[in-house]
């Protein structure tokens, strides 16, 4: 059997659940009812020191293993509320022992205490990096960050897609997936125990992973070529998928595909809840808005989509880096289908060159007033573009005082085109497209 070292650190092993005092009882990675099912299955989770020792298979949709082969194993926390999940999301043990500290203060007199909150919290009382010359790795030890997260964030291949946002901005990512997964945990090891009964309380199930072996992700380029040839190496195929979500795949006459690349964990909070009644489902893409301000909406929460499959390939393969735990890929990570009337796009502005440079210095520094030239894409639903190959401390930077915003340029991709994006936005829009749009996930090895 593979074996996975346990963390150890004084720290560790001094500071257990039970060190800390609660109000109500610290919420359990994985429940009594869970752990029997896994029992059942013949692998009974091994506890020790505040952590469970576990097969991957059996927390984890995105993996798969070779009778052939011994089971990886991994070790996941006992409880959200510890040291121990502190670490596994991406804390060092100071940082997560400081965390732990201050939560346990206050849930000793209040039950809604949310562990996570406090983590952000952590992460923003520390100073950002956002220009390319700053020091990262400086700014993520402040913010308690360990250090196979900040290689993961900082990995060159990525640093187009890096420099659109902030250090601080990718490590509240990156632990924030990390914790989403751990709540996540029970209901994956019931959810496959009820078999069938699956989609009642998760999504459902259209196909399963084949049984060709994963290649790994460090073998992949994280900027696949146009070419036929390339492209079949460094996209997984789609029998290799798993679908989640609707049926039915076909993009017909009069409808438009739009692609989002990340985690599981994220992505399927755009589906429709488990709890809608039969005939009211319906899809929640609000749950994925982006971040404010963003490349065309300085002040209202938006989505935004890409057409390019290469794009949803560069967010998904870079979630699929920063999420990696003890060398597994524990986060099941892919593309997120939209499939929609092009009606909805009738209201439409493609833009280019200067135009969009200035239009998107707007957006991203929040300037309150726009050009009169400008003022009809504030006020247009959907607009197509480049992405910015800057974040906001950039932009500032690059423009300066006299707002030279024809100094900013595009992210291109590898075989020079730029990237682009679909921003949707506007309440009526964004509900009319929920009630008719079909979503599917599609995970990848």
């Amino acid at each position: 059997m593979a074996q996975v070292k346990i963390p150890s650190s004084q720290f560790i092993t001094q500071h257990s659940p039970s060190n800390y005092s609660y109000r109500s009882m610290p919420t359990r990675v994985i429940s009594s009812e869970a752990s029997a099912q896994l029992s059942l299955n013949g692998d009974s989770p091994i506890s020790e020191g505040g952590w469970f020792h576990i097969r991957v298979r059996d927390i984890s949709s995105s993996s798969s293993s070779s009778s052939e082969e011994a089971e990886p194993r991994v070790t996941i926390p006992a409880v959200l509320e510890s040291v121990q999940a502190l670490s596994f999301i991406g804390f060092t043990d100071r940082a997560a022992d400081q965390i732990m500290y201050r939560h346990s203060l206050v849930s000793a007199h209040r039950d809604d205490v949310d562990i996570l909150s406090f983590a952000k919290g952590h992460i923003r009382s520390a100073k950002d990096a956002s220009l390319p010359w700053e020091n990262w790795r400086d700014a993520m030890d402040e913010m308690g960050v360990k250090n196979s997260v900040q290689e993961a964030i900082m990995l060159p291949q990525f640093e187009s897609l890096r420099l659109t946002q902030s250090a601080m901005f990718w490590v509240l990512d990156t632990i924030s997936a990390k914790y989403m997964y751990l709540q996540s945990i029970d209901r994956e090891v019931l959810g496959y125990a009820r078999g069938p009964r699956r989609s009642e309380s998760y999504v459902q199930i259209e196909s399963r992973l084949s049984g060709e072996s994963r290649p790994s992700s460090s073998s992949k380029p994280t900027q696949p070529s146009s070419s036929k040839a390339a492209q079949g190496k460094a996209n997984p195929q789609p029998s290799q998928a798993l679908h989640l979500g609707a049926n039915d795949h076909q993009v017909g006459d009069g409808e438009i595909e739009l692609l989002k690349g990340g985690t599981q964990v994220r992505l399927v909070q755009a589906f429709p809840s488990p709890a809608d009644p039969p005939n009211d489902v319906i899809n929640r893409l609000q749950n994925i808005f982006s971040a404010i301000p963003g490349d065309f909406s300085p002040n209202e929460s938006a989505l935004y989509f890409t057409k390019q499959r290469d794009v949803a390939y560069q967010y998904m393969d870079y979630a699929r880096e920063r999420t990696t735990e003890q060398s597994q890929q524990l986060l099941a990570v892919g593309i997120l289908h939209v499939i929609i009337p092009t009606e909805f796009l009738a209201d439409h502005a493609q833009i280019y060159g200067d135009e969009w440079r200035e239009f998107v210095m707007h957006c991203r520094l929040q300037i309150g007033r726009f050009p009169s030239h400008l003022t009809y894409l504030k006020n247009t639903s959907v607009i197509m573009g480049p992405i910015l190959k800057a974040n906001d401390a950039m932009v500032r930077n690059v423009v300066g005082d006299g707002r030279e915003f024809r100094r900013l340029e595009p992210w291109r991709l590898a075989n020079g085109a730029s990237a682009q994006q679909q921003c949707i936005k506007g309440t009526n829009l964004i509900e009319a497209i929920n009630e008719r749009a079909r979503i599917w996930l599609e995970i990848l090895p």
